[in-house]
């Protein structure tokens, strides 16, 4: 029986097992330090999930709805799901790691599900300009997108935005946008041809995310009570559920080998310190760019220092010169509700994007 073992729980590791799982014989391990809510929140989650949004305790929605918390003066706080810090928690994972200017520290994720905890949902694929410098095409990539969206809840409409990134598959319709959101998508159709003149495209978000069922709370952003947002979490949830996968937690790989045909893998066992030996015909690492790199190196004993870049990310507010009710006495989902694709070139190599949500306390800090 071909044997694979994949390191991480993150949508890259869901994505392997899918693909693995296609064949009946293949066994497939997956391993990862595995942190988790606490018990109590996942009761509350519950308690929650089972109720009417109107039914909700506030002493419940208080405390599943934290605000992101500052972690150093200079940069964007750090985002909690349902709040707590669990994505974020250093289990082994950022040892000789270490991030610089306004880069928030935790770079990895120890979570089951890693940063997909935390994540906007949204989902997009690379548009067929990027693909110029790869082996391979878009066309080549259509296939796995289809198999992707058809495996996760996804929400979108058709419009302009398909000029770069092509709307794949059947999506939801998203849930009703926010009057802000409505004016300014109305005011881009009625000044379509000139805003499109200066390089810009505007079209409503693509999110991985159970439309239809939501019943919009204001929580997206702090953690939906529904799950209706997906987590990679999520798939992991369903293998294990089917038996597909022997899934095991607490444990953190810090070496990876080879013993003639044979995948070796090394990690600490974060209970005890004890080092395990797995070993396997093929070996998938779905541990993020960063930790991933980390692991590499560790493999390989290298002490060269390794430099990453990040996206920049920031936070303005949106300010408008006509008024829309006060967003603050309303119910909405506050994932980005409308994209803004800003192009550098006349096919889609070189674009910034910018997302757009709806009110968020959080803002005021």
């Amino acid at each position: 029986m071909p044997s694979s073992l994949i390191i991480g729980s993150g949508p890259a590791a869901a994505a392997a097992v899918l693909a693995l799982s296609e064949k009946p014989d293949e066994k497939i391990t997956v391993f990862d330090p595995g942190t988790v809510l606490n018990a109590e929140t996942q009761e509350v989650i519950a308690r929650l999930s089972r109720l009417r949004v109107d039914d909700w305790d506030e002493e419940d929605v208080r405390r599943i709805s934290q605000q992101p918390k500052p972690v150093q003066s200079d940069s964007l706080p750090e985002k909690r799901s349902y709040g707590s810090d669990f994505p974020f928690a250093n289990k082994g994972q950022l040892d000789g790691v270490h991030s610089v200017s306004r880069v928030n520290p935790a770079v990895i994720s120890s979570a089951y599900g890693g940063f997909s905890n935390v994540w906007g949902a949204q989902i997009m694929p690379f548009s067929a300009a990027t693909f110029k410098g790869w082996p391979f095409g878009f066309s080549d990539m259509e296939e796995h997108y289809r198999t992707i969206l058809g495996h996760i809840p996804f929400a979108g409409e058709s419009d302009d935005l398909e000029e770069w990134f092509p709307l794949i598959g059947s999506p939801d319709a998203l849930p009703p946008l926010a009057p802000r959101t409505q004016m300014v998508l109305a005011n881009y159709d009625r000044h379509r041809e000139r805003v499109r003149s200066t390089g810009i495209t505007i079209g409503r978000a693509r999110l991985a995310f159970a439309a239809p069922q939501c019943q919009p709370c204001s929580l997206c952003m702090t953690g939906c009570p529904r799950s209706l947002i997906f987590s990679a979490s999520h798939s992991f949830d369903r293998f294990r559920r089917n038996g597909r996968i022997d899934y095991r937690s607490g444990l953190l790989a810090v070496r990876v080998e080879q013993e003639g045909d044979t995948a070796v893998v090394h990690a600490r066992e974060l209970s005890s310190g004890r080092i395990q030996r797995f070993t396997a015909d093929r070996v998938f690492v779905g541990c993020g760019a960063i930790g991933t790199t980390r692991l590499m190196l560790g493999s390989l004993g290298s002490n060269q220092p390794v430099h990453l870049s990040e996206s920049a990310q920031f936070v303005l507010p949106m300010i408008s010169m006509k008024p829309t009710p006060d967003p603050r006495a309303r119910r909405e989902f506050t994932l980005n509700q409308f994209t803004m694709v800003i192009a550098r070139d006349d096919e889609g190599l070189d674009v910034s994007q910018i997302h757009f949500y709806p009110f968020n306390q959080a803002y005021y800090d």
